[in-house]
């Protein structure tokens, strides 16, 4: 036991890095062993054997160093709850996708007061967050009720835990609680008035914190009798701390030498006929809520801009009429060129978590559209007014300039090819490295990478789903004896859902999720080939279709029709996950 918690606390998560810990001086001479200590094998053996009971009796230690801390007996003792996300990176036991943090993870529980811990339950994601929540405070309370009679008990959560069965029992039993409340309309409506003294103080009043708060009290009846509970909004601005555009492209600017993005202006002088240097940043002045690279009003624009509370930064390409750009029609050939590139390369960037997006405005404008993968400009989008955009968001408070900064370096040879180069095939994006079948490699997380980039419902489920049948795939191969990798790379920078090897011959799966066959083999096929038949590319025993519908009699035909004209071993396989 004491070893295994030493390299926890090393940072040692993992069993199989104890078949070298072990012969550690240091783990040896903290267990205050003088030879090799359990093998990697040895502890999993150890662990496999805890039972409910060894979780009760940890937690019971806990909570009674808990109370051998306290010489005096507290007057108040303030219960945080919190349960976080615990990511999982391969096919553990009790794993599940987790809708909010988007990737396969667990759920824990964890009580603290003040700095001390006392609960840590593992939990799987498919629960609410709140689950157990309600005995284990119940417990809690009881135990130092019984040791300090009369102590003051305050038990803090978020709004996972605002739940009236729990809220009742702590007014039943004389605890008080503070939990969050989900934002809805009467919340806003109440904490309205607030916000905009807020809001205005801090535009009359620089460098000073604003804050404004409004109390409700509303009345909940429970098994007859009314009770009265109070909520608090809170609405500030903080001029000292907020996060503003400019601040975000001084700090690009003083960061962009670091990257090859910094020689964007270099790069411009070099390629176009400018006698010097347009600036030394990449970035001038920031509009209002926007910004792009200077110069690039008439180009494929490196676009900075805020949109609500979120930060957007990727390549834009802009037909909205102005003095300095009046006829947009000379950005037609830019946008063909992105949209040939997008359609080469779209799976590549979204998987490094970029996404496409769109505005148009006028009489006939749609707003903007949802986040899709990138993919070929629609025809309604080369009219004046429209607004395309390639890139990533997330909250404008966790702005992170080096992550950014990454981002335009992976976009920077789309920029020289749509700006500089002659029409034809877009260049790679990434090393070509030949086809490497790779099954020790952990499959990646849901690779829409929520953190950073807000995703629509229907992207997530279509991606959830095509896990699901990965998974489902997975399996039966595996059963059917054959070695199996998830997301292979092809070597030219796309991923193969799937690659099974069976006597050292290798088979490429393409998951679809599609309503019918036909779509699924329509959507399946030219990628297929172009993982196996390419030039440098794999050369596959066998192509696979994977879908969820069954194969019909017309497209089967289809399929033995292409076999029998092309010479391809060309198959589909139905995977039905309920089974």
């Amino acid at each position: 036991m004491r070893q295994r918690v030493h390299a926890i606390a090393l940072g040692y998560e993992d069993l199989n890095d104890h078949d070298a810990l072990c012969d550690d001086l240091v783990v040896q001479t903290a267990c205050e062993r003088d030879g090799s200590l359990a093998s990697s094998s040895t502890l999993c053996r150890f662990e496999q054997r805890a039972e409910r009971q060894w979780a009760i009796a940890i937690h019971q230690q806990l909570v009674e160093q808990f109370i051998g801390s306290f010489a005096h007996r507290p007057r108040e003792l303030a219960l945080d709850f919190d349960a976080t996300d615990d990511p999982i990176h391969g096919h553990q036991p009790g794993r599940f996708f987790h809708g909010y943090y988007d990737r396969y993870c667990y759920l824990p529980l964890y009580v603290f007061c003040g700095q001390q811990l006392l609960v840590a339950y593992l939990r799987p994601s498919n629960i609410d967050a709140s689950k157990h929540a309600w005995g284990i405070f119940s417990l809690l309370v009881h135990r130092f009720r019984e040791k300090w009679p009369g102590v003051d008990d305050v038990v803090r959560g978020d709004s996972a835990f605002c739940r009236h069965r729990m809220l009742d029992w702590c007014e039943r039993n004389g605890v008080r609680y503070i939990v969050g409340l989900e934002r809805n309309a009467v919340v806003e409506r109440e904490v309205r008035v607030p916000c905009e003294v807020a809001c205005d103080g801090g535009r009359s009043r620089k460098n000073s914190d604003i804050r404004g708060a409004a109390w409700r009290r509303y009345i909940v009846v429970r098994r007859g009798s009314p009770l009265a509970r109070s909520v608090c909004g809170r609405a500030s601005q903080l001029r000292d701390e907020t996060v503003n555009l400019e601040d975000i492209l001084s700090a690009l600017n003083d960061l962009a030498p670091k990257y090859r993005f910094g020689a964007l202006q270099d790069i411009r002088k070099a390629r176009r006929p400018l006698q010097k240097r347009p600036s030394r940043h990449p970035f001038g002045i920031a509009h209002e809520g926007w910004a792009h690279h200077v110069g690039g009003r008439r180009e494929l624009q490196f676009n900075v801009g805020e949109e609500e509370d979120m930060l957007r930064w990727g390549l834009a390409v802009s037909l909205q009429p102005s003095r300095s750009l009046p006829d947009v029609t000379v950005q037609h050939p830019r946008l063909r060129k992105l949209s040939s590139m997008l359609e080469v390369h779209g799976d590549y960037l979204h998987r490094l978590g970029l996404e496409m997006w769109d505005w148009t405005s006028g009489a006939e404008g749609r707003g903007r559209s949802r986040n899709r993968v990138p993919q070929r400009v629609a025809d309604y989008l080369y009219r004046p007014g429209a607004f395309v955009f390639v890139g990533r968001q997330a909250p404008i408070e966790a702005f992170n300039p080096e992550h950014v900064l990454q981002d335009f370096n992976t976009l920077l040879p789309v920029y020289e090819f749509v700006e500089f180069e002659p029409d034809g095939t877009p260049p790679a994006l990434y090393t070509r490295r030949g086809f490497v079948f790779a099954p020790e490699r952990e499959a990646a997380e849901d690779w829409a990478r929520a953190t950073t980039v807000t995703r629509t419902s229907s992207v997530s489920q279509v991606s959830l789903r095509h896990r699901v049948l990965q998974d489902a795939l997975k399996s039966e191969l595996e059963r059917e004896g054959a070695v199996v990798s998830i997301e292979n790379r092809d070597g030219r920078g796309g991923y193969i859902d799937l690659v099974a090897c069976r006597d050292g011959e290798y088979e490429f799966y393409e998951i679809k999720t599609d309503a019918s066959a036909r779509l699924a083999i329509r959507h399946a096929i030219g990628q297929l080939l172009e993982y196996a038949y390419w030039p440098t590319a794999a050369r596959p025993k066998r192509v696979v279709v994977v879908a969820e519908r069954p194969l019909d009699p017309e497209a089967a035909d289809y399929l033995r029709t292409l076999e029998a004209e092309t010479g391809l071993a060309i198959g589909y396989r139905h995977v039905n996950p309920a089974e």
